[in-house]
């Protein structure tokens, strides 16, 4: 019976253990910036899936608390600044969400710029794209243009097929909104040649508008 009791202690302290090396194993480091440790970058994980359903409220309550603490953190703030921006855009919009999500998009490109000067550059090359679409949707082509032209220099950075598409089209909506329909249609052609479905129909209106324009 004593030895029963000391296994049954053994196997008890190894379960222990083995739950302890998993629960390490779950909080990973941040995937971009692996300075920031374990319970930060779950917390930014899961901001980031409230985020995507919709849940805007409590995805920004999750990650200012982490902004704060930790103000150079950039995959926190590119995160805050779309749940402000998308938050900004829902039934549940806040009279600042646009102030904030322009802010918080501001500090973040600074950062990842800040870093790429030190020879210290970020693996994440899509917040150009978003914070051009932040600006079109509020109207501010001229900075939009100057946000996706940076995106554009990093096209072949991004991680997929789509990203790639959606700085192309978003430019080429800048564009076109500015009556620079030449642009706009070689922009959107290239997006073509990426699979764009969406390019497809803004280059026949791109050249309804152009022919109407003449």
């Amino acid at each position: 019976m004593k030895h029963l009791n000391l296994f049954q202690c053994a196997c008890a302290v190894l379960l222990l253990l083995t739950q302890l090396l998993f629960a390490e194993l779950a909080f990973a480091d941040d995937p971009i910036q692996p300075q920031y440790k374990g319970a930060d970058a779950k917390a930014v994980d899961t901001a980031k899936t409230l985020r995507l359903a919709q849940r805007y409220n409590e995805s920004i309550e999750l990650l200012l608390p982490i902004t704060k603490r930790e103000p150079e953190y950039y995959r926190a703030m590119y995160q805050l600044a779309l749940a402000c921006a998308e938050r900004a855009q829902s039934l549940s919009k806040q009279p600042k969400d646009i102030e904030n999500a322009d802010k918080w998009f501001r500090m973040a490109i600074a950062q990842k710029e800040q870093l790429q000067a030190a020879g210290k550059p970020l693996d994440e090359y899509t917040i150009y794209n978003s914070y051009g679409w932040f600006l079109i949707e509020n109207g501010r082509f001229k900075d939009a243009e100057a946000s996706l032209l940076k995106g554009l220099n990093e096209l072949d950075k991004l991680p997929s097929v789509t990203s790639r598409q959606r700085v192309l089209n978003n430019l080429s909506l800048v564009y076109k909104r500015q009556g620079r329909f030449k642009e706009a249609a070689d922009l959107s052609k290239k997006a073509i040649e990426l699979g764009s479905v969406t390019a497809q129909k803004n280059l026949v209106e791109i050249r309804q508008m152009a022919k109407s324009k003449n």
